[in-house]
């Protein structure tokens, strides 16, 4: 049997993808190997970056051979697309196959009785209303606009040409946009040594009103940025479907356009209106939002129909963000009530504007953390109203246990629980199944075209 060892090249046969992203080969050693970004029949060169006693994880270095299935594109590929050479159908079957074995695995959940569809995305390129892009050094050391080389923080590839996951024009003018900043000040973030100007290029599409939000977001090392001609460059560029034009000042060492010491906005506006389901939503350029609207629309309907809240009803929304379903469900019964929950102030203004954009009175909204409000929801003993519907569509992790523990207490006859995790929903329907709850209907809903990823909605039922 040969040993693996950190830092090994490997010629492998992908056979199969495995969750993540990864591909799955198998070892001479008797270990299986993953490799992000692989895809199954393709050959490929890899580098171990890990070895378990089970397994070990490898780095791709080159894909040597293609697989039989795999088509040709015309777009650059990107980390942010791994999936793009796969026939979108296949696509389809590998994460139904995927979600089904996670779930059957981890939570001992058969899925397979009660998936009710796997609902495709409307569209699958140019699908993303909101994309960051990364300026800083490529491999050669020269500057550049576009995503970070997988598995590399600090090494940018340059977008030549359309992605196929955001908006074409946008994309086809990343080449003109990078010359037009290093006009302004010439040098790009480097994130080894924390120096340069240009740290990243954040991008807000509105489907509804076909319009862009723009904001460049650069250190202090620049100084006084003289931004007006690239601002009238994207004037140019883009007409009428540029809304505003922003800039965001950084000096933070993680990477993260979330952290910011100032924001202006140069030109226009500084929000989007968005529409879903015929209701519409005021977004700035970092609101949670559904990256696919298109696809949200078909994943809204789902959720609305499969929570069914009766006329007269109370339906709570937990970890209701911007207010999306809260509203949705209370457009969609007048006659109920809605109480929405989020922790995040901002979201919940946002979803309040919204609310009151859309001429709701039947739907609410509070601030605070869910396990902590749903004690008090429960503190009001006797005098608190009868739940008949909890919608939830918590981050990425999931919720914790005592949260799950408290939503239990509150006993809702139908509990909707929305999730883009599917590992994280598989722990919590464990917990929920051995509390009482059964499940009726799951439906996967794509709005992720060319990932692994999917969106999972799960239907439960109290056991009487």
């Amino acid at each position: 049997m040969t040993n693996l060892k950190r830092g090994e090249e490997l010629t492998l046969e992908i056979t199969q993808a495995a969750w993540g992203g990864k591909g799955l080969a198998k070892h001479e050693s008797g270990r299986v190997v993953f490799v992000p970004g692989a895809l199954p029949g393709q050959t490929v060169t890899a580098k171990v970056t890990r070895v378990k006693k089970r397994h070990a994880d490898a780095k791709l270095l080159r894909v040597e051979a293609r697989a039989d299935y795999e088509i040709e594109t015309n777009f650059q590929e990107t980390p942010g697309g791994p999936y793009l050479r796969v026939p979108y159908a296949t696509q389809l079957e590998w994460k139904q196959t995927q979600v089904t074995e996670l779930l059957r695995r981890v939570a001992g959940v058969d899925i397979t009785p009660v998936l009710r569809a796997v609902v495709p995305s409307p569209q699958i390129h140019f699908a993303r209303n909101k994309m960051e892009y990364s300026f800083g050094p490529n491999a050669a050391g020269g500057p550049a606009l576009g995503s970070k080389v997988r598995g590399q923080f600090w090494c940018v590839e340059g977008l030549a040409k359309p992605s196929g996951m955001f908006d074409e024009q946008l994309e086809t003018l990343l080449p003109g946009l990078l010359e037009q900043c290093l006009g302004v000040a010439p040098t790009v973030y480097d994130q080894r040594t924390h120096e340069g100007v240009w740290r990243q290029l954040v991008v807000r599409k509105s489907f509804a009103k076909d319009e862009l939000l723009v904001c460049v977001v650069t250190s202090s090392q620049g100084g006084e940025l003289a931004l007006g001609p690239l601002v009238e460059w994207l004037q140019a560029e883009l007409g009428p479907r540029l809304a505003g034009v922003l800039h965001q000042v950084s000096d933070d060492v993680s990477d993260s356009a979330s952290k910011y010491t100032s924001r202006d906005t140069l030109w226009g506006r500084d929000t989007l209106v968005e529409a879903i389901n015929g209701l519409e939503f005021q977004l700035s350029v970092d609101s949670f939002f559904q990256t696919n609207p298109l696809a949200a629309e078909r994943l809204y309907e789902q959720v609305v129909r499969l929570a069914g809240i009766p006329a007269g009803g109370l339906g709570l929304d937990l970890c209701c963000g911007t207010g999306t379903i809260a509203q949705l469900l209370a457009a969609g019964q007048p006659d109920a009530r809605v109480i929405g929950v989020e922790i995040v102030p901002s979201a919940v203004q946002d979803a309040e504007a919204n609310a009151q954009r859309n001429g709701l009175t039947n739907v609410e909204f509070a601030v605070g953390d869910v396990r902590p409000w749903l004690k008090n929801f429960l503190d009001g003993g006797d005098d608190r109203p009868t739940v008949d519907v909890v919608t939830l569509d918590p981050p990425r992790s999931g919720v914790s246990p005592k949260v799950l523990r408290r939503l239990i207490e509150v006993a809702p006859p139908t509990l909707v629980y929305v999730s883009c995790n599917p590992g994280s929903l598989a722990a919590d329907l464990q917990q929920l199944l051995e509390s009482g709850y059964r499940l009726t209907d799951f439906v996967l809903v794509d709005q992720f075209p060319h990932t692994h990823h999917v969106e999972c909605v799960a239907r439960l039922e109290l056991s009487p």
